[in-house]
């Protein structure tokens, strides 16, 4: 069997050289590094996985903490990250839903306890007052993906930004009574700024009763249908949500697009693939979980600072389908 005595004989460099270059240690030189891969693949070289965790105090284990994703929203993210930590040489410990700041602090201490080298915040539901009181000097480093929170790095979807773009979109069709669903956490926070600052640059009045929050979309709907104030479109989070607006305004006679427009936040497949398709913005995943693992990268191999170079504000694309019309 191939041993790390092997790979420093073939590559002429001391056992410390070899553990820094595995190791992922960037104190060393390209041209060494290069030396050192070359013949770790000559050699078909596989380190003892336990062995080089306890001496570099990397487990190449990440935590993934998800919430508020839908069951095909958490498997697609679940299997692009499996493929693109795979590729980094780690694997990741799942810890899926939090309700509150204790169930929170259990599943970030449980992950914490498997040895992860950081953690991965994922969805879009988590409220900020949950970490008020969250002692993170005890826990690896957090990062998170679509979700802003104070003091924790991350990469993120601008959906105050996107918002007021889906509000901009509305009334250049025509659409001056739009009302807005927001999901909980910061989401629906960063929404209704959004929708806000479209309303103020038309000098258009805030209206509140235009606005419900619900997990349920139906639920959120129908809150709106029953305060007897007429709309004309709906801005919703996700294709979840539009699907489920667009089924409930069926069951009270009120046809989608004919005389309610409905856009969504972040549209994908599944919109692609209702009828009517739902108009809204495509969400750069695969750029934003790419920026996310190079980030992490930086935390794990730098000791807790991600790089500067990294991108970490997302803008969507918007994709024209059939859920909007234009008034007359």
């Amino acid at each position: 069997m191939t041993t790390i005595l092997d790979v420093c004989r073939l590559a002429n460099v001391s056992k410390a050289t070899v553990s820094r270059v595995l190791s992922g240690n960037r104190k060393v030189k390209e041209d060494t590094r290069d030396v050192v891969m070359r013949a770790v693949e000559q050699l078909n070289y596989r380190p003892n996985q336990l062995a080089q965790s306890l001496a570099t105090k990397v487990s190449n284990t990440v935590g993934v903490l998800t919430n508020g994703l839908t069951d095909s929203q958490l498997g697609q993210v679940l299997r692009q990250l499996d493929s693109a930590l795979w590729g980094q040489g780690r694997s990741f410990i799942l810890a899926n839903g939090v309700d509150g700041a204790a169930s929170l602090a259990d599943k970030l201490s449980f992950l914490a306890s498997r040895h992860c080298d950081a953690i991965l915040l994922l969805g879009k539901n988590y409220d900020h007052r949950w970490f008020d009181d969250l002692d993170v000097s005890d826990l690896p480093p957090l990062l998170t993906m679509n979700q802003t929170l104070d003091e924790i790095d991350g990469v993120q979807f601008d959906q105050a930004l996107t918002a007021e773009l889906a509000c901009n979109y509305l009334y250049s069709h025509g659409h001056t009574q739009i009302a807005v669903l927001l999901e909980s956490g910061s989401g629906g926070e960063q929404m209704l700024q959004g929708y806000r600052h479209a309303l103020e640059n038309r000098s258009l009045p805030f209206n509140r009763q235009m606005v419900a929050q619900h997990a349920d979309g139906a639920t959120a709907i129908s809150m709106l249908i029953n305060r007897y104030i007429p709309f004309t479109a709906v801005l919703v989070p996700d294709d979840h949500q539009a699907i489920e607006v667009i089924r409930t305004l069926a069951q009270y006679n009120i046809q989608v697009p004919q005389e309610v427009s409905v856009i969504s936040l972040m549209t994908g497949i599944e919109g692609e693939r209702y009828t009517p398709a739902i108009t809204g913005f495509e969400v750069p995943e695969e750029k934003m979980l790419q920026s996310l693992l190079r980030l992490l990268d930086d935390v794990i191999k730098g000791g807790g600072e991600g790089g500067s170079d990294v991108t970490r504000e997302f803008m969507g694309k918007l994709i024209i389908r059939q859920s909007v019309r234009t008034m007359e």
